[in-house]
């Protein structure tokens, strides 16, 4: 009898251990997939925010000064790639 008892003990145990682990899984992988869309939100509000600026300009003077213009590309280049590292680094298994 306690032999039978011993073996369904370490079966309840390895099933506990694997959902654990199961578990654990799970919130690694929706945590990488939700830190990455926060991320990319930074990103993409920086783009916005550097594109303002330009626009405006633009809109207050016809000829716009090249410094924004350049800083907008610049800036949206930048923020595209740590986009795009975010994105593979979100989808790591």
């Amino acid at each position: 009898m306690y032999i039978i008892l011993t073996g369904l003990i370490k079966m309840s145990a390895q099933r506990i251990h694997k959902k654990i682990i199961e578990k654990a899984s799970t919130f690694k992988s929706e945590f990488r997939k939700q830190t990455a869309t926060a991320i990319m939100t930074a990103f993409g509000l920086v783009i916005a925010m550097a594109w303002k600026d330009v626009i405006t300009d633009l809109i207050s003077r016809i000829n716009f000064v090249q410094g924004l213009l350049l800083s907008a590309i610049v800036l949206t280049a930048i923020c595209v790639l740590g986009i795009i590292m975010i994105n593979k680094w979100a989808r790591k298994k």
